[in-house]
């Protein structure tokens, strides 16, 4: 016949089993490692449920996620403490005559799973979260997809809580925009990593070739009411190495081809770049466009945090190579293996008491101010021209306007009202 075991109220208590509880147990932030004790969820009956729960640590109750799913009449369950994945088996007991649970669990496994989701999802699961309580966010969690995609880094640990390995693996959506040159959508498995855990630089091979970083910040404000932690996409740069016409030059571009910033940077931009020559390397200092032409410029700070010297490479004719994608996906192409550079002849001046300064680019139309620190404020100028008479530039930088006046070795500026 069909046993039935008593359980009152909805949710389950289950005990650890004592044989094996000082294995597999939680490491807190200091390192000190704590057993896991009571564990509280309602189970459910379908083929795959996620569950909110509550565990006991340290006799601090903890929110957890009870993951469940069957397989070939097989129950198998995942409890999810903060970045902690547990995979467990349970033994239904029901209740002693006071009511009390006799049921218990056991740890089979522990890796630190810390799954991110995109910073889109989670406002939307936190909206959700906000009206209808956190439970039920989780549980809904289930019906909807992360249409940018999805990070994992994971950590297995053995039986003691000792780390045995670490890796960070990556599946995105075409709708991201996280695309390769040949169409293909990224993705990434145990790739390498730097991180200060806070912001974190993935390194790999794209299907096309060609090396990608990802950079992304860790997003942890949403796990209180949404139990999910998170990721916000800085950039997912394509790198690649291209040749100078002439001059001997090369500039290796870091280029934007996916972003989650809401502005100053798109794809196609350039997110990053270094500009050598021979031996000698040019630490960029800013990268300013102007009708096509990039200008590189490179500066060597002196005594005081004045610049005793400044560079500006012109580089021109980056363009875009053929596309080599086969779908009907839109990519960010690759550049073309060559390119033209120029050094062009500068001068920074700076004002007397030394707290602003203008670049002064010498060209064949005669000079013009292209960049200015004012005050403090840094900024490329608008526009620049030179007035024989009263001997001094007009420039503009958006709506506002000045007047830099060359004094000597010094410069001044004022700006119009």
């Amino acid at each position: 016949g069909i046993t039935y075991l008593k359980s009152t109220g909805y949710e389950v208590v289950f005990k650890r089993e004592q044989e094996t509880s000082g294995l597999y147990p939680y490491v807190a932030a200091d390192g000190n490692k704590y057993v896991l004790e009571d564990l509280v969820f309602a189970p459910n009956s379908g083929e795959s449920f996620v569950s909110a729960g509550k565990v006991t640590v340290n006799g601090e109750v903890k929110s957890c996620t009870v993951t469940g799913r069957r397989k070939g009449g097989q129950l198998y369950l995942t409890v999810s403490v903060e970045a902690f994945n547990y995979e467990i088996s349970v033994t239904y007991k029901g209740e002693d005559s006071m009511q009390e649970s006799l049921s218990t669990y056991n740890i089979t496994g522990m890796s630190g799973h810390a799954q991110l989701h995109s910073q889109p999802y989670l406002d939307y699961l936190s909206m959700i979260a906000a009206y209808y309580g956190t439970a039920f966010a989780r549980s809904y969690s289930v019906n909807i997809e992360d249409e940018f995609g999805i990070v994992d880094i994971v950590t297995e640990y053995d039986a003691e809580g000792n780390k045995t390995s670490e890796s960070v693996s990556g599946e995105f959506t075409k709708d991201s925009g996280m695309i390769d040159s040949e169409g293909n959508v990224i993705s990434f498995n145990g790739a390498e990593y730097e991180t200060d855990d806070k912001d974190w630089t993935v390194s790999f091979i794209g299907d096309d070739g060609y090396e990608y970083k990802m950079y992304f910040t860790y997003v942890d404000e949403y796990y209180r009411n949404t139990g999910y932690l998170g990721f916000d996409l800085t950039a997912l740069v394509r790198l690649q190495t291209i040749e100078s016409n002439a001059g001997g030059y090369t500039l290796k571009v870091e280029r934007a081809i996916a972003t989650m910033l809401a502005y100053g940077l798109e794809p196609g931009n350039i997110f990053a770049a270094e500009l050598s020559k021979e031996k000698e390397t040019y630490k960029l200092w800013t990268l300013m466009e102007d009708d096509g032409t990039l200008y590189y410029v490179t500066r060597t700070e002196g005594e005081g945090g004045k610049f005793q010297s400044t560079r500006y490479f012109a580089l021109s004719n980056i363009e875009d190579a053929p596309s080599g994608a086969m779908s009907d996906v839109e990519t960010v192409p690759l550049y073309q293996d060559k390119f033209d550079a120029e050094e062009l002849t500068v001068r920074t001046k700076y004002s007397e008491d030394g707290r602003s300064f203008v670049d002064i680019l010498t060209t064949a139309d005669g000079d013009e101010v292209v960049f200015m620190d004012f005050d403090g404020s840094r900024t490329p100028v608008t526009t620049s021209e030179y007035n024989e008479t009263e001997e001094q530039f007009y420039i503009s930088v958006d709506l506002e306007r000045y007047t830099v006046k060359e004094n000597g070795e010094y410069i001044v500026i004022t700006e119009i009202a």
